[in-house]
């Protein structure tokens, strides 16, 4: 039945009415978004959201969705790929910023002749608008203008119901191709502490759900991935259907991503740190606030963890007044 909806979903992207379904949507969200978060809330964990005691994890991420993050200056800035440099900076974790060759804030500044023969392009206050070129001889600049033209047109934040993507500038980001891509270590951090460590492990040869792929040398959105998730003591707590069996051996650096993932976590009630392995060396590619839109499986598919979490965080000063 999901593979079902899966596929619909997909087909209708491709249609006038997908965007006009998205915009029912954000204008829904933008006149009640407790009671549009509820609908969405029940019909994915199938129990009622508790704005007014909120007592699991999942039901104050929404809190912090709605009321706190949109008006939080270092959310914004650290949600961001761009402003994140400057994020990290203040932190003294510069070293661990992704570098990048070009910075865009129009499509017209665009220009394919001066970058190297493989890059990345990504909006930079939104997710999975990524364009992976592997040889730039095979792209027009015309057709990567059309594609920058509508990820500026298109407001995330707005479309994704996590408004503080909106209060960002718009801009496309430039970074290099790497092809040497290990891992990806997500630390989910909760009140400064490990909630549970996600890990994501990349398919390169098979299409993600969200992917587009024109030919061989341009590849659009996500790629296809399997998650694991572990505890701090790195036992299993679950993985995504699908997923082969995959043994994940601890990284070696886990002391030294648990230490940084803490040194961030003392800004935020929830975020969740993502480390990539780029070349052999660790960067953080971004901090995610609303992962999924707070919509997660693993506190879905392990209820016991999302009371648990939940314990640990306060959320009474970040609600509506």
């Amino acid at each position: 039945m999901k593979i079902m909806l899966n596929l619909i979903k997909q087909k209708l992207k491709a249609t006038p009415v997908y965007p006009l379904y998205k915009n029912v949507q954000a204008k829904l969200f933008e006149m009640n978004p407790e009671k549009f978060i509820s609908d969405r809330y029940e019909q994915f964990y199938g129990d009622s959201i508790d704005f007014s005691f909120p007592e699991k994890l999942s039901e104050k991420m929404q809190l912090l969705k709605i009321y706190y993050y949109p008006k939080c200056k270092k959310v914004i800035q650290a949600s961001d790929k761009y402003t994140l440099h400057a994020y990290l900076k203040q932190r003294h974790l510069n070293y661990l910023a992704v570098p990048y060759i070009q910075v865009y804030t129009q499509p017209k500044d665009f220009n394919l002749a001066v970058l190297p023969n493989e890059f990345v392009l990504k909006k930079t206050n939104a997710s999975g608008l990524n364009l992976i070129v592997k040889n730039k001889n095979k792209m027009s600049e015309k057709n990567i203008k059309k594609t920058l033209a509508y990820w500026f047109s298109f407001n995330y934040g707005k479309f994704s119901q996590e408004p503080h993507y909106s209060q960002a500038i718009d801009r496309v980001i430039c970074e290099p191709f790497f092809n040497n891509l290990g891992n990806e270590y997500r630390f989910f951090m909760v009140n400064g502490e490990v909630g549970f460590i996600q890990v994501i492990v990349w398919d390169w040869d098979q299409r993600g759900q969200s992917q587009k792929v024109n030919n061989e040398f341009v590849i659009e959105g996500h790629s296809k991935h399997y998650r694991l998730h572990f505890n701090e003591d790195w036992k299993l707590y679950w993985k995504d259907e699908n997923t082969p069996d995959i043994e994940i051996a601890k990284p070696s650096n886990f002391e030294q991503l648990r230490k940084i993932s803490k040194h961030i976590a003392k800004d935020f009630p929830v975020v969740r740190v993502d480390f990539n392995e780029i070349n052999g060396k660790t960067k953080i590619s971004e901090l995610t606030f609303t992962p999924a839109r707070g919509y997660l499986q693993i506190l879905k598919q392990k209820p016991e963890l999302d009371i648990e979490l939940g314990k640990k965080l306060r959320v009474e000063g970040n609600k509506k007044k």
